[in-house]
């Protein structure tokens, strides 16, 4: 029997354990050894954005990842907003956002008809953008949160590398 071993160059997906038994899958890219970087702007884990450096392993028969810890924090920041609204990000005020994230030249995730996923480069992107996200008018039943409340730390909340850090 022989055995299939993952392609390094190729982007790949990982599963990352979320509570309540749900996962999510995440894309990765390898470094080098165990150490992937992130691809993909998460949608419902916390304390993990766009371009973190996080170790992985193998699941038993050694085809899957599994997302263990993040080791280095890139300094971006996962905000994601939904509309409840009827229209969801097909309202005006969501294609308004859209157009602002386009301006700053933002990367952005779409999941269903109500959900964005957004990656902030730096401290300042994410406060003005907390700025435009207030100035969205009730009635377009716009909701947002941040994905990494908490930069600074670990998927289980404990402590990690800053950006360019070395690991």
């Amino acid at each position: 029997m022989t055995s299939k071993k993952r392609n390094s160059n190729k982007p790949q997906s990982a599963i990352l354990a979320l509570e309540r038994n749900d996962v999510e899958n995440i894309w990765v890219k390898q470094i080098t050894g165990n150490l992937y970087e992130v691809l993909t702007i998460p949608f419902w884990a916390y304390n993990l954005s766009l371009g973190d450096v996080v170790e992985c392993h193998p699941d038993e028969d050694g085809l899957g990842l599994f997302i263990g810890k993040v080791l280095q924090k890139s300094g971006n920041r996962t905000v994601r907003i939904a509309f409840k609204a009827k229209e969801g990000i097909n309202h005006p005020e969501a294609q308004k956002l859209v157009d602002y994230f386009k301006e700053h030249d933002l990367r952005f995730e779409k999941f269903s008809i109500r959900l964005f996923s957004l990656n902030l480069p730096s401290e300042g992107e994410y406060q003005k953008l907390i700025k435009r996200l207030d100035a969205v008018p009730k009635e377009a039943e716009m909701i947002w949160e941040d994905g990494d409340p908490q930069p600074e730390k670990n998927l289980d909340g404990s402590d990690v590398v800053k950006p360019n850090s070395s690991l």
